[in-house]
């Protein structure tokens, strides 16, 4: 479920989101096609293999058409609601994650939605597609002010191992390809200063990668509560990465994440609790399991590599720390 196959799959999907929005009441100026497959149709991923199933929709906070909450990163349906009963259909027939970017938020204004539109036609939809210029500009922003935060808040706004810091330099490396190809001196130079202060601030937040730091075992198993409806709640684990498709879900387990993405999302469904190693109070594990109601432990320093061979756990959620049990 991690990446799409064909082009049409793409279309299919960006035609039925597209869809759902105009039942939703939201025009093309309320809301923006963003993340991997804005950078596709930029033509910096050339193959759809290359484009993650995890969408990213930019929507203008007040014509949402939900209550959300004042710093929520992502827009969530509120449960038993059509909207939460549509967002969920969307992403099973597709097998996406979808995740609603409200703005104007600390980082950028609703004005990266609104204005210098870029409308292009996929599968008979006119679709409000982020620009090379505004995807580069957006993370640029949060870059600039995410690197001024303590190294905790870094850790908890992105969590990074090797294989996420690899991709995300090289998508960086092929816009920076891209803007060289198409003569533009200011977003190559725009995209290479975000290039270097992600660079700066991961070798920061994360010195154990670069080999600056040596990687220490955590003293114990320790995070913040996202979710609780009981102080202690034991059971067996799966740790996410290792299962291959949904068909390997299984009622009643503790589901153990690097990080917690919206292709995730069916996961609530199926877990007893949720814990990942990365993110914090504000990610969207901690958004998803407060809305659904489902015990999550976020930012754990070292859990999937703690528990990969363990069996069952116990979460203290008043201490916020986990017992492996077997």
């Amino acid at each position: 479920m991690k990446h799409f196959t064909t082009k049409k799959e793409i279309e299919e999907v960006v035609a039925a989101i597209a869809q759902t929005m105009a039942e939703w009441g939201l025009e093309n100026d309320d809301w923006m096609l963003g993340k991997n497959i804005s950078i596709f149709y930029a033509g910096v991923l050339k193959r759809p293999k290359e484009v993650s199933r995890d969408i990213t929709i930019h929507i203008v906070k007040d014509k949402i058409p939900w209550k959300i909450a004042k710093n929520d990163r992502s827009a969530v349906p509120p449960s038993k609601s059509k909207f939460l009963s549509d967002y969920l259909e969307l992403q099973k027939k597709y097998q996406v994650g979808i995740d609603f970017w409200p703005l104007p938020d600390e980082y950028m204004d609703s004005a990266l939605i609104t204005q210098n539109k870029k409308i292009i036609n996929i599968a008979g939809e006119k679709i409000n597609i982020e620009t090379l210029d505004k995807y580069i500009t957006l993370r640029y922003q949060i870059s600039k002010a995410i690197a001024q935060k303590p190294k905790e808040v870094i850790r908890d706004f992105y969590y990074v191992n090797e294989e996420r810091y690899r991709e995300r330099k090289e998508h960086y490396r092929k816009m920076m390809a891209v803007a060289k190809a198409q003569n533009d001196e200011t977003t190559h130079k725009k995209i290479k200063e975000t290039t270097d202060l992600y660079t700066k601030m991961m070798k920061f937040a994360y010195p154990e990668l670069f080999g600056l730091e040596k990687e220490e075992k955590a003293s114990e198993l320790k995070g913040l509560v996202a979710y609780k409806n009981s102080e202690k709640l034991s059971g067996e684990i799966a740790l996410a990465e290792k299962l291959d498709s949904e068909a390997n879900l299984k009622k009643g387990l503790i589901y153990v994440f690097s990080h917690f993405t919206p292709a995730d999302n069916h996961f609530v469904h199926f877990a007893k609790a949720i814990v990942t190693e990365g993110g914090g109070i504000t990610s969207h594990a901690a958004i998803i399991s407060r809305e659904f109601k489902v015990p999550c432990l976020v930012g754990v320093k070292g859990v999937t590599k703690q528990l990969n061979k363990a069996q069952s756990i116990e979460i203290n959620f008043t201490k916020g720390t986990i017992n492996i049990t077997k």
